[in-house]
């Protein structure tokens, strides 16, 4: 999957040739090559992951913020053996604070309620809840909508309902009961459906957005390697009379509507390895930086 991600970047930046390869630093003891993403680009790139991620972390944020824990708690009056309870929401996954607080006191009982709307194709949506009920009034608890079509029947409200009429009628002066919708799958779907975008989009800004540098150290003898990415600097060093050759490779490549020609500096070491900047369109460009490398290292 790196690999393919990888190819992917290169190509996206062949076809913008949006690369700036240059001479940072030359002296008669040190010389510095750099190759980074042009301004421009480097924005579109950071953009385009946001967006490419941003998109189904909101609709992730969207579902957590409708999910979480809402509880019933109940306690028996003082002066009568009827209980007064309390209903209470809390979203974004039971962090947030309440948004929903109701209190019906004197309550005698308890029943499934649902209700239904069905369309011409002999689908619709159906909703279920439970209903608590006092002398004065009534409060609409534990709602669940699910659409006929599917074939999904609740559980926990007719549950629920049998439970709360059990509690009631028991000798408990307390009671409470939670419904826990944080890991249901309504929120564990969205889950799973943004994770390969997210996964996506860091896996294009690693490889994208990136920085190379090549020193040439005629004191310390050394070649160093250092490409920076989002997660710090790797860096390689060799001697360097490991050089071997530093060359302009000619590279074919192909879009959907055009063939063109690309080239890209390699350095290849005694030991066989060798190392690639990434392509670019302009040849005199990296002919240039190839040429200057290629003095600097020659035996005086």
């Amino acid at each position: 999957m790196a690999d393919d991600l990888n190819a992917l970047t290169v190509k996206i930046q062949n076809f913008f040739d949006q690369n700036k390869l240059w001479i940072d630093e030359h002296n008669t003891s040190k010389l510095v090559v750099k190759q980074r993403l042009k301004p421009w680009s480097y924005a579109f790139l950071v953009v385009w992951a946001i967006l490419f991620a941003g998109i189904p972390i909101g609709l992730v944020i969207f579902v957590a913020s409708e999910t979480g824990i809402k509880t019933l708690t109940c306690q028996r009056h003082e002066e009568t053996t009827n209980f007064d309870c309390t209903w209470s929401t809390r979203k974004f996954l039971g962090w947030g604070p309440e948004t929903e607080r109701q209190v019906i006191s004197q309550v005698i009982d308890a029943k499934l309620d649902s209700a239904r709307w069905s369309n011409d194709n002999g689908g619709g949506t159906e909703k279920m809840w439970v209903t608590l009920m006092n002398q004065s009034g009534h409060l609409r608890i534990f709602e669940t909508s699910y659409a006929i079509e599917s074939g999904f029947e609740p559980t926990f409200q007719p549950e629920t309902a049998a439970e709360i009429q059990r509690q009631l009628k028991s000798d408990g002066d307390t009671f409470a009961i939670v419904e826990d919708s944080r890991l249901g799958p309504q929120f564990l779907g969205v889950l799973l459906l943004a994770s390969p975008f997210v996964l996506i989009s860091i896996c294009v800004a690693y490889v994208g957005l990136r920085s190379r540098t090549i020193t040439l150290d005629k004191i310390n003898h050394l070649y160093t390697r250092q490409i920076n990415t989002l997660l710090g600097p790797r860096v390689k060093q060799y001697e360097l009379d490991e050089i071997q050759s530093i060359t302009v490779e000619k590279v074919r490549r192909h879009t959907d509507t055009a063939r063109y020609y690309a080239y890209c500096l390699e350095i290849r070491l005694k030991s066989n390895r060798k190392y690639r900047f990434l392509d670019m369109r302009n040849y005199q460009t990296v002919s240039d930086v190839a040429l200057q490398m290629q003095s600097f290292i020659k035996p005086a």
